[in-house]
């Protein structure tokens, strides 16, 4: 299934990636970017910044899992689960894989997020006062479990 190209801006890390829509690139948070645009952001960084990255990625799902089921678009068992399948994340990463194997890990997690915030209808607005998680006014959730 393609990835639908929009910016749900939950990691807040940015990488450049430029849409159909766009007329130049712009900062992308790196769940929302192409994945060959992603691969190729991975390329020749350090294992040490790729656990960094899953690091954050990570701790971006369980804010992400938490605000969902603080806004009851999932359920209790869901969200333990989401965060235990963060805490995984970060253990695997401290294993002695090969860039490759934590760049994939990375594209795993990137598709976790964007498949939970679209299931739940979540953008990170960005203000220059507020830099919360909000529900967009389409949010398709009513309970439903992602």
């Amino acid at each position: 299934m393609p990835q639908t190209l929009k910016r749900r801006n939950i990691s807040c890390i940015y990488i450049f990636d430029t849409f159909p829509s766009d007329d130049r690139r712009k900062p992308t948070c790196i769940e929302d970017c192409r994945p060959s645009v992603r691969r190729q952001w991975m390329m020749n960084r350090t294992k040490e910044y790729l656990r960094n990255v899953i690091s954050e990625l990570a701790a971006s799902f369980k804010e992400l899992a938490d605000y969902c089921h603080k806004e009851g678009a999932i359920k209790d068992e869901w969200r333990d689960e989401f965060i235990q399948m963060a805490d995984r994340w970060i253990e695997k990463a401290r294993w002695n894989w090969a860039e490759h194997e934590l760049a994939d890990q990375i594209d795993i997690i990137c598709g976790k997020i964007t498949l939970l915030a679209d299931s739940a209808g979540v953008i990170r607005q960005r203000t220059n006062d507020d830099d919360s998680i909000t529900v967009v006014d389409d949010a398709p959730h009513e309970n439903k479990q992602p």
